[in-house]
């Protein structure tokens, strides 16, 4: 398979070297998510499952999953099963068990859906995407929310701490 590679990519052998050893620790590390193998992201402290480090993990290594490591119909399952849980919580949260919700992971969700669709022509994950679009536009209409964002006047409202900037800082005794 290493051969196999080298030879599809016109690289310098120390080029080469480090695209390899990053398949391969890509390869080397997981978290049971459910059925299936979630890859990690971040450092040694990522022993759960955080939402937006696992899309961002995802994102950034689509091709290589789909398109060099073959691995589609796992990276497919992957986002459906995410698909799934952000549908039965009305959102996705910090972590994937449990935590606050996330305003920032959903669109990367959607993303990461439609990016998929477009390395591999599988209606099945646009399909269910759409499904949770729907449900998002439906609870954000209604009044509900979704992935603890609210419409108000037309404007999408969330708290300061539901995106990448994780901490609120008092400010006259307010947070």
């Amino acid at each position: 398979k290493r051969q196999e590679l080298a030879e599809t990519l016109s690289a310098s052998p120390r080029i080469l070297k480090a695209i390899l050893l990053r398949i391969d620790r890509l390869m080397s590390f997981g978290i049971p998510m459910n059925s299936i193998l979630a890859p990690e992201a971040g450092a040694m402290w990522f022993k759960r499952i955080w939402t937006r480090d696992l899309l961002e993990g995802i994102r950034w290594n689509l091709w290589t999953y789909a398109k060099t490591l073959r691995l589609s119909k796992w990276l497919i399952n992957l986002v459906k099963m995410l698909i799934k849980e952000a549908y039965e919580a009305g959102g996705l949260r910090t972590l994937i068990d449990n935590g606050e919700y996330s305003s920032d992971a959903f669109p990367q969700l959607i993303n990461i859906a439609a990016s998929i669709y477009e390395l591999t022509n599988d209606k099945s994950i646009i399909r269910e995407a759409t499904k949770l679009m729907v449900k998002a536009y439906r609870m954000l209409t209604s009044g509900r929310g979704f992935s603890g964002c609210n419409l108000r006047e037309g404007l999408l409202v969330c708290k300061a701490n539901s995106s990448w900037i994780d901490v609120l800082y008092p400010c006259d005794g307010v947070k």
